[in-house]
């Protein structure tokens, strides 16, 4: 049994006579039911299970035979309900709590806690302060005098993690989401899907390592040695350098769309800085759209049309009658496939100080890159769904200082996936040029997803208009029929 729609979200006054009073009190009407711990129970443990087989298929070599044999049974073992229900109420016997009252944080996601400890947050007068009990906390230590306290963060603070200007969603969200789509946006996001986890993980070692600009290593170092220059050196600089005829096609596409990029920083170094507040899109527009409009004129494949542009997926709500529930939706910046016009790429600017709207703009590039996905599954439906797992749509979040580009895709009949593929703080001031190394390593991924993603749509193409034999049962026509 499910919660009636215009229950979800909300609270109602509890008589203090009714037993468990603070249970109901506390929690919005959905939230009244021991399913949705259940349901955090199985998450958390089966990310621990894709943690153990990932331990087992990246070492399994160098794994003892009985050691492998202790970490097959952890993955293989089985709870039942009950058994989940059990340790459910062990932990609230031992939960840790945390208080948290007058301080100001914005613009960020702030994860706090340790093992299965709860967070009370009071307000006061419109701004918080966190405050932990020392024994509670072996992350901070607090320090009482007569007249104040003060509380001490140690330089490591595994329980506490702060991300700033980063896509993510409320945990109200979350459970709403659960439903339709596995979400891995963080490292301490809950995702039982082993796919989307893997994908995650392999996105985050990739930009680690900034792979993508490391494979076009020339073109790398003409970045280091210009960042290198002092300011008033640099355009004379670029323009005595990197012009090497003998370098591949590929190598001066790549030093052509650095030399571009790194002259429009040049100048935005050099202007003014404004004196008034920025609007939502000032930045956007200033620091986020040059970068694309040079990735277009070097590479040819995309072209882009910006600042509150209507979608042409939103002819999805039209044909699946959704008018009464659904909006029609404008992008902030949508790139479209020159071979046919496609929608490729979506673009949204959630401001510099709004950490609501953040959440806002997460949800609706979920929305908008699911319409895309369904939109064009609808137009291939003789292709193989498998094949068309392998399909990304790729949307793009300015929060503040920091471009992140997500990716969603389908997992399954049931769910969508949702991850984070790459982010990068875009450099406003000469100081903080060496975080281009990020911004272009996200670049050439595009580029290169890009390309892996027109080999896809050929396939899908191919196996849609018969070219390639597609095995009976499997096609997304023969998987959409009502059973």
């Amino acid at each position: 049994m499910s919660c009636a729609e215009k229950f979800i979200g909300k609270k109602v006054e509890i008589k203090e006579t009714v037993k468990n009073q603070k249970f109901f009190a506390d929690r919005t009407i959905d939230n009244w039911t021991e399913h949705n711990a259940l349901n955090r129970m199985k998450t958390v443990l089966q990310e621990y299970k894709n943690g153990i087989g990932s331990l087992i298929s990246k070492h399994k070599k160098q794994i003892h035979p009985d050691l492998l044999g202790y970490l097959t049974e952890l993955k293989n073992k089985s709870f039942t309900d009950e058994e989940l229900k059990n340790m459910i109420e062990e932990m609230k016997g031992n939960k840790e709590n945390i208080s948290i009252v007058d301080s100001t944080i914005s613009n960020s996601n702030i994860i706090v806690g340790s093992g299965s400890g709860s967070i009370k947050i009071v307000e006061t007068k419109g701004k918080r302060k966190q405050v932990q009990d020392q024994e509670n906390d072996s992350d901070i230590v607090m320090v009482k005098r007569s007249k104040d306290s003060f509380a001490l963060l140690k330089p490591i603070t595994p329980s506490i993690s702060c991300r700033f200007n980063t896509p993510g969603f409320n945990e109200q969200m979350k459970t709403r989401l659960n439903s339709i789509a596995y979400i891995k946006l963080d490292d301490k996001d809950n995702c039982e899907n082993e796919a989307i986890t893997n994908e995650y993980a392999r996105n985050m070692d990739e930009s680690y390592s900034n792979k993508y600009i490391s494979d076009y290593p020339i073109a790398k170092s003409f970045l280091n040695d210009a960042l290198n220059q002092q300011i008033g050196d640099l355009l004379p600089w670029m323009g005595q350098h990197g012009f090497d005829n003998t370098n591949s096609e590929d190598t001066q596409k790549a030093i052509l769309i650095i030399r571009l990029i790194l002259t429009d920083f040049y100048a935005n170094c050099l202007k003014p800085s404004p004196t008034n507040s920025l609007n939502e899109r000032t930045p956007f527009v200033e620091f986020v759209v040059p970068i694309f409009k040079y990735y277009s004129a070097v590479y040819n494949d995309l072209t882009f049309q910006w600042c509150e542009k209507g979608l042409e997926t939103n002819k999805c709500i039209v044909y699946y009658n959704a008018d009464g529930k659904a909006k029609r939706r404008l992008a902030d910046g949508i790139g479209y496939l020159v071979m046919d016009n496609s929608e490729n790429l979506l673009f949204e600017s959630s401001g510099e100080e709004n950490d609501g709207h953040t959440q806002d703009v997460t949800i609706k590039l979920l929305e908008c890159s699911v319409r895309s996905l369904k939109m064009e599954m609808e137009n291939i439906k003789n292709a193989s769904f498998e094949s068309f797992k392998k399909r990304r749509f790729f949307t793009y979040l300015y929060a503040g200082d920091k471009l992140t580009m997500l990716s969603t895709s389908v997992v399954s009949r049931e769910k969508w996936g949702y991850t984070l593929v790459r982010e990068a703080i875009v450099p406003r001031t000469w100081n903080a040029r060496g975080r281009w190394l990020k911004v272009m390593d996200l670049i050439f991924y595009t580029k290169a997803m890009l390309e892996e993603q027109k080999e896809v749509a050929a396939i899908l193409e191919s196996e849609h208009n018969g070219w390639t034999q597609v095995a009976q049962g499997t096609t997304i026509k023969c998987l959409s029929k009502l059973p």
